[in-house]
């Protein structure tokens, strides 16, 4: 049986007149991570930050660890953290005085892996914190955050500014970490790729709403660039439903298009049953956010 660690219910979030997050209804479970996803200004952001208290919501309940936010003690308050896509401050610190000091307010830091993480990515205890370019102080803002411990991480574009090599060893160090210690990960990011091979769960964020949730492992198997031969259908084009097919093209006796959602297996038995050819070639994770995004059918 899954333990939510995270819902959300009927939340409402307006700026000025524009109403950016729509009666959003949302559940995260423990263990799981969850990829983010949506277009700029979806509300993406506003959604992370809301859970975390960091701006007022017009109506909507959010409990963590199955209590709201005010009502949550202080040692489960150190288990969660945030990291934003670009966070100031501290300037004036060294990188080992900067963990020393953050690192004192969480009962469960861990300063010796910190200081591994450091020497491993290549960041040195010396410099100052204005010093860093600005992919080394995503690093050490990930540092910091891993470094407590964490059950619950939420990360904004945390990795927008770090080279192939080390976002690959940062991303693979959070999959460890979430494996080894059952935390959750909420990660938004533009590099779609990247959520791809770490996510185990996909949210669309549109229109206000998460339209779309699914877990990595169905999506992948579940999508793609489909095509139906209905030369040897039994009954004729007239038969053949084709509504879970996105911009469908009819060529002669053959039907080209997309499938975005993934096919319940009644459909292909269906279709296996009328004489009908499907052939699906496999879609990454890009591609069908890109479809997905640009399509104008409402997923619910």
């Amino acid at each position: 049986m899954k333990n939510s660690i995270l819902e959300v219910r009927s939340l409402t979030k307006k700026y000025g007149g524009k109403l950016v997050l729509n009666q959003l209804d949302w559940c995260v479970n423990q263990g799981e991570i969850v990829a983010l996803l949506g277009r700029n200004g979806a509300g993406k952001t506003t959604l992370l930050e809301s859970i975390l208290q960091l701006n007022n919501v017009n109506s909507g309940d959010i409990t963590i660890f199955n209590q709201p936010w005010e009502k949550l003690p202080a040692e489960k308050r150190q288990k969660i953290t945030f990291v934003a896509q670009d966070t100031r401050g501290f300037d004036w610190m060294s990188v080992k005085t900067y963990l020393g000091y953050l690192g004192g307010f969480y009962s469960g830091w861990d300063q010796a892996y910190a200081l591994a993480l450091c020497s491993r990515w290549d960041l040195s205890l010396k410099q100052t914190i204005s010093s860093l370019s600005g992919g080394q102080r995503q690093v050490l803002r990930i540092i910091q955050a891993i470094s407590t411990r964490p059950e619950l991480m939420l990360f904004d574009e945390p990795v927008a500014h770090l080279d192939p090599n080390i976002r690959h060893a940062v991303l693979s160090e959070l999959s460890t970490h979430c494996a080894n210690y059952k935390s959750t990960i909420i990660f938004s990011s533009h590099i779609v790729s990247d959520l791809e091979r770490m996510s185990s769960r996909v949210a669309l964020l549109q229109n206000g709403k998460i339209r779309f949730e699914h877990s990595m492992t169905s999506l992948k198997n579940g999508i793609g660039n489909i095509k139906l031969s209905l030369k040897n259908a039994a009954h004729g084009t007239e038969a053949i439903s084709i509504s879970g097919i996105t911009t469908p093209i009819m060529e002669g006796k053959t039907i080209y298009g997309k499938v975005l959602r993934p096919l319940d297996r009644s459909v292909f038995e269906r279709w296996k049953q009328l004489g009908v050819e499907v052939d699906i070639h496999p879609m990454s994770l890009e591609d069908w956010y890109l479809a997905i995004t640009q399509s104008e059918q409402s997923y619910a």
